[in-house]
């Protein structure tokens, strides 16, 4: 799981590796924030903490991931498909 410095300047970055375990079509995960339409919400179960998170700054020197399109983009969901 990713956090924007916004969201988390303690969790900034990946901090965490999570499964989805259940999808609730129904219930209301609109984004009002980006005003791009609705989202779907999900409920998570931990996998893993990182002891430290890895940066953004550190994924885009990555020679693969920094030319993944969710690293360029910021991990902005309106733009790359999970």
């Amino acid at each position: 799981m990713y956090a924007t410095m916004t969201a988390s300047q303690e969790r900034q970055g990946i901090f965490g590796v999570f499964r989805v375990v259940d999808f609730e079509p129904d219930r209301d995960g609109e984004c009002t924030i980006y005003g791009r339409g609705a989202t779907s919400f999900v409920r998570l179960a931990v996998i893993t903490r990182l002891e430290q998170s890895v940066s953004l700054k550190a994924l885009r020197l990555d020679p693969i991931l920094g030319v993944a399109s969710c690293v360029r983009q910021n991990f902005q969901g309106t733009y790359f498909r999970l």
